[in-house]
């Protein structure tokens, strides 16, 4: 993926991340209405308790008084047997550090029974997730990626699983788990997971296995589902087509495999094709032919590159109006560029490291791309004239021995044929110059009769 980001993996923020990176004071609720009355959320992350705004000049920063009337609320009702805020020694509201050293998430944290919201994302916490999380069952948001947790024999199921007829109802929504020591053994829960969740991203750990069915099928009000960065392999399990809220599906740099024509032609119910938005299938082992995308009436980015397609690119590609970013790179597609001019909405498009021939259509000349890249393959021709294709770097259009035209180097007719505009200003010249002479010419006659 040379050009295009994604904004599945990359641009997009999901709601933690939104979360994390806003102002306190935009929350809803606000601060003080969720940490001291109710104890709902607990937050060991930057940007979430409470930053020092720096000051200006001279001036003193120093709390709202609400803020920090909650804030030493919340402190006095913590025991903190680990000493993890030893740090806070003022009276003003403080910026806690997120570093517990390699130290176990505390117990304490499962027997806040009524606790909604739980981030402890990038906390340096380390060891198995305690099973006393368990416990939580009003919680709604439950972040730890970027530790080095494992879930080998925890009893974390009650917070995932469906709820009894005797116990609490659970609303966990919000689950991750990027970026920490999680294997195949962590999930021996995962065919009971819960129901209600909307988001789950437990990217970029040691998961080495195919795609549990079960663990799809339980996944029934999923709206964005995260499994990149890991070593899952086989084939994509034909239970993801039936999420009917699927919204985002990446499943980036794994080593998946299979004929992904086969799969999505056997698609015989809408579900997934009336609600995937952004579909990242890049860097696996997927062969065959592109499949036809043309029946799934939301997708707004396609993330194929560097899997092992092979054939034509369908011509039905053209019927995505609604399409904004299609990277197809680093394949082994070949034949001519589709009509893609109807493709209005498209800002993103990269083609690159295939064996794409023939001409550039002159339809693109209809569209208006942010990123272009057409590099390393045999197209040949010159390059349709506009002022959006001659508007990138000679880059995009790099290593195809038969291209010419702006930006590249000029092709062969442009080069022999004659500057008419310059010689037609000459002629006029000289014809201007003639017909003065022979003014000047009359009045010197004039001049010797008289």
């Amino acid at each position: 993926m040379i050009g295009c980001q994604n904004t599945a993996a990359l641009g997009q923020f999901s709601y933690l991340e939104r979360l994390r990176n806003s102002d306190l004071n935009s929350l809803t609720p606000p601060l003080t209405q969720v940490i001291a009355p109710s104890m709902s959320k607990v937050a060991m992350q930057p940007n979430v308790i409470v930053q020092p705004v720096e000051p200006k000049g001279n001036a003193e920063v120093r709390c709202i008084q609400s803020e920090r009337e909650a804030l030493l609320s919340f402190k006095s009702g913590l025991i903190d047997d680990y000493g993890f805020l030893s740090l806070w020694q003022s009276t003003e509201c403080c910026k806690c550090s997120n570093d517990f050293g390699s130290n176990p998430i505390p117990e304490f944290i499962g027997f806040m029974k009524q606790l909604q919201h739980l981030f402890l994302m990038g906390s340096n916490f380390f060891g198995i997730v305690p099973p006393h999380l368990g416990n939580l069952t009003n919680l709604r948001t439950l972040g730890l990626s970027h530790n080095s947790l494992r879930l080998d024999s925890c009893n974390i199921s009650t917070i995932l699983v469906e709820p009894s007829a005797n116990s609490s109802s659970t609303s966990l929504s919000i689950l991750t788990l990027s970026h920490n020591h999680l294997t195949s053994s962590s999930f021996h829960w995962l065919p009971n997971i819960s129901t209600s969740l909307v988001e789950i991203d437990i990217s970029d750990n040691a998961l080495a296995f195919p795609i549990p069915d079960a663990f799809i099928e339980g996944l029934l009000f999923i709206e964005h589902l995260d499994l990149s960065y890991n070593m899952l392999e086989g084939q994509m399990p034909k239970s993801l087509w039936n999420l009917s809220h699927l919204c985002v599906l990446v499943l980036y740099e794994n080593d998946l495999t299979g004929n992904l024509d086969e799969l999505f032609g056997n698609t015989s119910d809408k579900g997934i094709l009336e609600s995937l938005q952004i579909l990242d299938l890049a860097h696996n082992k997927l062969n065959g032919p592109v499949p036809d995308l043309s029946t799934f009436t939301t997708l707004l980015e396609v993330y194929f590159e560097s899997n092992n397609f092979t054939g034509f690119i369908p011509l039905s590609i053209g019927q995505l109006s609604e399409l904004r970013v299609l990277d197809l790179s680093d394949n082994l597609l070949e034949g001519l560029i589709p009509d893609i001019g109807e493709m209005e909405m498209l800002e993103c498009l990269d083609l690159s490291k295939n064996q794409l021939f023939g001409k550039i259509p002159t339809s693109m000349t209809q569209l208006w791309l942010s990123v272009l890249d057409l590099s390393n393959n045999s197209l040949s021709g010159k390059i349709p004239t506009s002022t959006q294709l001659q508007s990138f770097n000679a880059s995009a259009y790099a290593r195809n021995d038969g291209l010419c035209g702006a930006p590249l180097v000029l092709c062969a007719e442009d080069i022999l044929k004659p500057p008419t505009t310059n010689s037609g200003g000459n002629t006029k010249e000289k014809n201007t110059n003639l017909s003065f002479m022979q003014e000047v010419g009359i009045s010197m006659a004039f001049g010797f009769i008289f």
